[in-house]
């Protein structure tokens, strides 16, 4: 039997053993991060019985007036659309445990940060850690699948007291290659580089991924900068996150019109996401002659003052954050999408754009599926030169411009839909209860995650 017929095989084992019983899980996610409730869905729709924990819910008294009123006070002007995410209309009440008062503690000790110097990794750190601390009176089941940095408070410990498997999700670089990436990036800016691994949080973050029976990551480049710090990649799956798919195949016309190369850039414009170097490689644009417009959706508070300083910032639109369906628009109409980022996960907003069939400029840093020269062109990181060049040479190719876009929306409609993950990531649960399993990131396209040929028996987790 080769490996792709093993692979249905042990597939098959695994649907009828959730048929049989389903495996119980406890998804702690932490303060914030609002794609794991896409996430929750897409696993509940396989079979799993799932609880969801986190920050506080707003219960039916509180209006979205009422709720954008208390976003003002902590620098969140639309805070009811998140909010109302949190509301997990799919789930029983009951499986959606909220734990306000953590939350509430978390963003005042944000507030000392912003107001009176308290270190932001300490600030992280203590709200973390009450949020952990409440979390441990819900471990009820057979797997907690946790967010880095939700084991604080002693929740791993208590988890595997009760005879709990963990999987904790961990979704950017290991903060040793985050360190060395942005260390020098971050000079002179007046912003801080604090993801590194003697930070107080993210201390913590790296305890909770060593303690893990299984490190699940949501890109092969995050899994390979923990392998390069030393992490077994056998206790490291890869499963990459969904994309909607209304986002699918929204770029239909390819040819460019007699006006300015439209690029467009979407997430917070700033140092980690090669703002920088972006910048230079406009200027780069412009000294070839090429008129340009981008368009920079999301944060760009950063780039702000690099853009002051440059010629081309009259060509640079910030319109700031827009709904989702508009969105859809600007990747329709965009000509190109760059996104240089020097260290991520994976990009939810380029795989986004992967899906609409825009053509995608990108760094292999930001943790793309997509192959150079297939799907996208991939350039090195901190490099404007070979990013200028790209842009420049794509702009007069609409042959390839249609070839790359649609090679990426095919890739992502076959292969990265929420549907994917959720089948993903409920076949992890129940390798990992039984304790057979032996995952790999390395991957043809077209699997997310693969069962090695010969199951084994996963070894022991370290002592607590």
């Amino acid at each position: 039997m080769n490996q792709k017929a093993e692979h249905v095989v042990a597939r098959q084992e695994v649907d009828n053993a959730r048929r049989e019983v389903p495996v119980r899980v406890v998804l702690s996610v932490g303060l914030g991060r609002l794609h794991f409730m896409q996430a929750a869905e897409a696993i509940l729709a396989n079979g799993v019985d799932l609880t969801v924990v986190q920050g506080w819910v707003p219960g039916r008294w509180w209006s979205d007036r009422r709720v954008d009123a208390l976003g003002r006070l902590v620098r969140s002007k639309k805070l009811s659309v998140g909010m109302n995410r949190r509301r997990l209309a799919f789930l029983a009440p009951e499986k959606n445990v909220s734990l306000p008062l953590p939350e509430f503690a978390a963003q005042m000790l944000f507030a000392a940060h912003r107001k009176f110097g308290l270190q932001r990794g300490k600030a992280a750190l203590w709200g973390w850690t009450l949020f952990g601390r409440a979390s441990r009176r819900h471990l009820d089941g057979d797997i907690l699948h946790l967010r880095s940095g939700a084991g604080a408070g002693g929740v791993i410990g208590a988890a595997h007291g009760r005879g709990m498997k963990v999987i904790v999700d961990h979704s950017i670089a290991h903060p040793a290659f985050l360190e060395l990436a942005l260390r020098d990036e971050y000079s002179g800016t007046g912003s801080e580089a604090w993801m590194t691994p003697d930070d107080p949080f993210w201390g913590q973050v790296l305890n909770d991924c060593r303690r893990a029976d299984l490190l699940l990551v949501n890109s092969d480049f995050v899994k390979s900068t923990f392998v390069d710090a030393g992490f077994d990649p056998e206790r490291i799956a890869v499963s990459y996150l969904g994309v909607r798919r209304d986002f699918l195949g929204l770029k239909r016309n390819y040819a460019r019109g007699a006006g300015p190369l439209r690029l467009l850039f979407t997430g917070q414009f700033g140092v980690r996401k090669g703002g920088r170097h972006l910048i230079r490689a406009l200027e780069c644009l412009s000294e070839r002659g090429l008129s340009f417009r981008l368009t920079a959706l999301g944060d760009a508070t950063e780039a702000q003052g690099l853009l002051e300083s440059s010629p081309i910032r009259d060509f640079v639109e910030t319109p700031g954050f827009v709904p989702q369906d508009e969105l859809k628009s600007y990747l329709e109409n965009a000509d190109i999408y760059v996104f240089p980022s020097l260290a991520e996960g994976s990009a939810s907003s380029a795989m986004e754009a992967l899906a609409a069939g825009l053509p995608v400029v990108a760094t292999a840093e930001t943790g793309l599926p997509a192959r150079d020269g297939e799907e996208a062109i991939l350039v090195p990181a901190k490099n404007p030169d070979a990013l200028c060049d790209a842009l420049f040479t794509l702009a007069s190719d609409e042959a390839d411009r249609r070839r790359l876009g649609e090679n990426a929306a095919r890739l992502i409609a076959e292969n990265y839909g929420w549907d994917n993950y959720g089948q993903n990531v409920a076949e992890l649960y129940q390798l990992t209860q039984n304790r057979q399993w032996h995952l790999t990131g390395d991957r043809p396209p077209g699997e997310s995650m693969q069962v090695d040929e010969h199951v084994r028996q996963c070894p022991d987790n370290p002592t607590q």
